[in-house]
C-alpha cells in the first residue's frame, strides 16, 4: 500500500505493490470522474419538469431543454469581430470553446471529434451538432463556465430497438423524430433508480416522456405537473412499429442504452448546415 506519510528514506519512496482486488477483476478499473475545476456540470432533475427537444439522436440519446432555461439571457454572445475575438490554444477532444452557432451570435460547445480541416462539437445549450473550422474556434471565458449545461441528454425508458444486437435503425430513429416534431412542449419525468449516478454524466437519464399542449398545463394561472397530461411517446412510437407493449424495468438501472446504426454524425439541425471533410487526422 502506498503510504499518506512524506517519506525520509530513497527505499520509503519506492511504493510497493497493491494486493489483488478480491472485489476488481484485473482488467476492471474504477471509474475517473472529471473534478476539473474548469468542468461545466451538467443539470441532474430529479423530478418531473417541461421542456423541449432540441436533438433526436436515437431513443436512447435525446437532448431536451428546460423551460426555465438562460441560453439567450447569459450565454449567447453577439457574432464578435474575429479580430478583438481570441482564437482557442486547446483544440483537443473535450476542450470547451465559443464558436458560431448561427449568423448571429456565438455559443458554448465542446469538441467531440478532430477533422482535417476543424472538429465536430456539440452545442452545450441547444444539444446539437455541428461542425466548425479551426478558424472559428474561440476562447471560452471563466463567466461561461459557471453556468450548467442547459441541455440534458435523456432516454426513452422500457423502449429498446427491434434487434437489440443492432442497436437503433435509421427508420426507427425517423420515427421518434417524426412523433417529437408534433410538439413544442414534453413533460419529462426521471424514473427511480436504486444507485446514485454520482458524477458520471456520461449516460442519459432514463425518462418517460409525454408530449403535451402548453395550454392544459396551466389551470387558474398556475402551471400544473404533467404527470397526467399529455401522450405517450414511448406508447406512440411502439404503435407505428407494431410492438403493444413498452419493456417492463422497475428501476432505471435496468434500461439499457443502445448504440445507433447511423455512423455518420448529422448536422441536419445546425443553423449553419457546413459539412466536414471526411478525412479524420
Amino acid at each position: 500500500m502506498y503510504s499518506p506519510e512524506p517519506s525520509d528514506t530513497e527505499d520509503d519512496k519506492v511504493p510497493q505493490q497493491r494486493p489483488i482486488s478480491p472485489y476488481l477483476d484485473e482488467s476492471q478499473k474504477p471509474p475517473i470522474y472529471i473534478t476539473s475545476p474548469s468542468k461545466i456540470h451538467r443539470i441532474r432533475c430529479r423530478r418531473g419538469y417541461y421542456a423541449t427537444v432540441m436533438s433526436v439522436i436515437s431513443p436512447s440519446e435525446i437532448y431536451v431543454r428546460i423551460v426555465n432555461h438562460i441560453t439567450e439571457t447569459h450565454l449567447l454572445i453577439p457574432n464578435p469581430s474575429k479580430k478583438t475575438q481570441k482564437l482557442a490554444e486547446d483544440i483537443s477532444v473535450g476542450t470547451y470553446v465559443m464558436t458560431p452557432y448561427n449568423e448571429s451570435f456565438y455559443g458554448r460547445a465542446r469538441i467531440l471529434k478532430i477533422r482535417k480541416t476543424g472538429v465536430i462539437l456539440r452545442f452545450l445549450d441547444f444539444g446539437i451538432l455541428a461542425f466548425r473550422k479551426a478558424n472559428e474556434l474561440f476562447f471560452m471565458e471563466e463567466k461561461f463556465k459557471h453556468f450548467p449545461w442547459q441541455t440534458i441528454k435523456v432516454a426513452l425508458h422500457n423502449l429498446s430497438p427491434v434487434d437489440p444486437e443492432v442497436g437503433w435503425s435509421s427508420e426507427e430513429v425517423q420515427i421518434l423524430r417524426e412523433i417529437t416534431n408534433e410538439y413544442s412542449l414534453f413533460w419529462v419525468k426521471p424514473q427511480l433508480s436504486g444507485s446514485d449516478p454520482g458524477n458520471d454524466d456520461f449516460y442519459p437519464i432514463s425518462v418517460e416522456l409525454n408530449g403535451v399542449n402548453p395550454e392544459d398545463t396551466v389551470v387558474a394561472g398556475t402551471t400544473i405537473s404533467g404527470d397526467e397530461l399529455g401522450d405517450s411517446i414511448t406508447d406512440r412510437y411502439n404503435m407505428c412499429i407494431g410492438k403493444f407493449a413498452a419493456d417492463q424495468h422497475e428501476d432505471a438501472e435496468e434500461q439499457k442504452f443502445y448504440p445507433c446504426q447511423i455512423e455518420e454524425y448529422d448536422f441536419t439541425d445546425d443553423p449553419l448546415s457546413r459539412l466536414p471533410d471526411k478525412r479524420v487526422v
